[in-house]
């Protein structure tokens, strides 16, 4: 019995030290095993921006191009009145393009207040003075205009040329853009995108790549990560995407002068160009333009 009972507590003991024995290499085990590093998530980037194709406005009319120069501080006063003479046409098969653009001109001029002689009265007056000195040396439009005011009593006299007027029907390629509204937003999200990638998420990158390279841990290594297009990339690759609307394209083309009769100066002169879908449109446009810079801002009074 003192046997049995002897050899029961070797067994229990036998089978103790057999647990601690397993439970060490457990352990040593456990505290070998490499830890697991969680790759830091890289931040959204914003979606596309939205686009679309343009209109046949925006792909073919150009704002009016005005380069002009004041001589002299003047001021017209509507009670002067102001003599304009047909404009010159300078290009083949712009017929009658001389006078619309005189016309315009007076009449814009008119519904401002100013008193305007009529060109069909100065043309007359200039064919007359033509014939009257056709024995003499050929006289410049200039000449001209300053012996014409002195005969109509006027103050300033204008004259000018139409150098081009012409319009053709052909392809017109249209791009496509980015939406305007979508913009904004679009470039809101990349800078709060950006923002988060050069700061928090550059920041949790070094940290992990650091633990990887001391070996506290394993995982992937954070690669350097790829930059959300910027809003003008975007625009460049929609640029490349088109298509073609079959439309008329016109181009207007004017210089004129402005001169002081008393003075005999020339105190304005300017050159503008436009593209339109119209013609008439694209005139009435460069007379607006001009008659603004040469008399004043558009719905000055001026008395």
């Amino acid at each position: 019995m003192d046997i049995d009972l002897r050899n029961a507590r070797l067994a229990n003991a036998a089978l103790v030290v057999a647990i601690a024995v397993v439970a060490i290499f457990i352990g040593a085990g456990c505290a070998s095993s490499p830890k697991i590093l969680a790759k830091p998530i890289l931040p959204e980037p914003p979606s596309a921006p939205k686009a679309r194709f343009e209109t046949l406005e925006e792909a073919v009319v150009s704002p009016v191009t005005l380069n002009a120069n004041k001589s002299d501080v003047y001021q017209i006063r509507q009670t002067q009145p102001i003599a304009i003479m047909s404009f010159q046409e300078a290009r083949a098969g712009s017929s009658g393009s001389g006078a619309l653009v005189a016309d315009s001109i007076i009449l814009e001029l008119q519904r401002r207040g100013y008193r305007v002689i009529e060109r069909e009265q100065i043309d007359k007056i200039r064919k007359e003075q033509l014939q009257i000195k056709e024995g003499e040396s050929a006289l410049s439009d200039l000449e001209i205009a300053k012996r014409i005011s002195q005969m109509v009593a006027a103050e300033y006299f204008l004259i000018g040329a139409v150098t081009d007027y012409a319009s053709e029907s052909r392809d017109v390629s249209l791009s496509k853009v980015v939406v305007k509204s979508d913009a904004e937003r679009y470039e809101r999200e990349y800078a709060e995108f950006m923002e988060k990638l050069n700061t928090s998420y550059a920041s949790e990158c070094e940290k992990h790549n650091k633990a990887i390279a001391e070996r506290k841990g394993i995982g992937e290594r954070c690669a350097p990560a790829a930059k959300a297009r910027t809003l003008d990339e975007w625009q460049d690759e929609y640029f490349n995407q088109s298509r073609k609307v079959f439309s008329t394209v016109a181009r207007v083309g004017v210089t004129a002068k402005l001169v002081d009769v008393n003075t005999t100066k020339i105190i304005w002169v300017g050159q503008a160009n436009i593209a339109d879908t119209n013609l008439q449109r694209g005139m009435t446009r460069i007379v607006s333009k001009m008659v603004d810079d040469f008399i004043g801002q558009p719905g000055q009074v001026k008395r």
